[in-house]
């Protein structure tokens, strides 16, 4: 396995057929680098304002 030093949380997303799993995709989250990453597909973003 790679590891990323911005990734703060990784899982694996399993597929389970008759008893056996199956990898079928990852989901990787951390810390953008930049604020751009938000705010280039959300220009309303306002990053660190905002909050679910």
């Amino acid at each position: 396995m790679q590891i990323i030093p911005s990734v703060t949380v990784q899982f694996g997303l399993y597929d389970v057929v008759d008893g056996e799993r199956r990898l079928c995709g990852v989901a990787a989250f951390g810390v953008p680098v930049s604020t751009a990453v938000l705010t280039k597909p959300l220009p309303e973003l306002r990053p660190s304002t905002n909050r679910v």
